[in-house]
């Protein structure tokens, strides 16, 4: 049962990754910088700024998720211009579809982090101590 799950972790991580590249791909252009939603642009932005991205997909009526807000804003400012943390709503009615999807978010709250490529780094699924976090993307600015 072990192995199958992290098979599983296997194959949605390498989905998403072909999907962050696709989404990620038009970044280069000026349409795709003034195209999509408040988070595609942010994205699109932070790549073209070589910064690494937190895509912090979570839900306003969700504890765990209210929580991770909690641990983005306490390290929002320690990273400020070196990391992008975008916030991609789960709630009902969200712009973010399209992201959603290119993610394979199915669990509430998700991160994702981004290389300054914009490559994928690592997935989380739940709350993430702010250490930890703070750990991750320590190594992500140093790249």
């Amino acid at each position: 049962m072990r192995k199958s799950a992290l098979g599983v972790g296997i194959i949605v991580a390498f989905v998403a990754l072909v999907a962050a590249r696709q989404l990620m791909s038009t970044g280069g252009s000026s349409s795709a910088a003034s195209a999509g939603t408040p988070a595609e642009r942010a994205i699109v932005a932070a790549k073209a700024a070589q910064q690494p991205v937190v895509l912090a997909f979570r839900s306003n009526s969700c504890r765990p998720c209210v929580a991770m807000g909690q641990v983005l804003a306490e390290l929002r400012p320690r990273y400020g211009d070196r990391v992008a943390i975008i916030d991609v709503s789960l709630d009902e009615g969200t712009p973010d579809v399209k992201l959603i999807e290119a993610h394979q978010i199915r669990t509430k709250p998700t991160t994702v982090l981004l290389t300054k490529n914009g490559d994928l780094a690592e997935t989380k699924i739940g709350l993430w101590p702010a250490a930890e976090l703070a750990k991750r993307l320590d190594d992500l600015v140093s790249r």
